[in-house]
């Protein structure tokens, strides 16, 4: 799971702090969530049974990113776009899964959707 979420007016410290607790908040401990570089994060769900399960894990996280949160008096809102990539059918490698999953952030964020599942468009909200 790859996700982005886009903050101009407050990159920086502020991004990171809104993001991470939130993130980390709603995955398992077996779960591993990082940041990757400014606003991107990388995430390995494992475990899960259903491609429904893993997007209903994407669409917890988004809903917890997306909530307005007011810092100091400023109520901040950020969007976010998923790309999920699922192991092996999206790929066998640490590479080609990242490169599908940030293939599938890329769709979602033409379509305007939260999320979108590798190679199944049609899957995202």
């Amino acid at each position: 799971m790859r996700c982005r979420s886009v903050s101009l007016s407050c990159k920086g410290k502020i991004n990171h702090l809104i993001r991470l607790p939130k993130i980390s908040s709603i995955v398992r401990s077996m779960d591993t969530i990082a940041r990757i570089g400014g606003d991107e994060f990388f995430g390995i769900v494992v475990g899960l049974e259903q491609e429904s399960e893993y997007c209903a894990v994407a669409e917890r996280i988004a809903k917890a990113i997306t909530e307005p949160l007011d810092v100091h008096g400023h109520i901040i809102s950020v969007g976010v776009s998923i790309g999920i990539a699922l192991y092996p059918e999206h790929g066998q490698t640490q590479k080609s899964l990242m490169e599908a999953s940030d293939a599938a952030m890329s769709e979602a964020k033409r379509k305007g959707l939260t999320v979108a599942l590798a190679g199944k468009p049609e899957r995202g909200r």
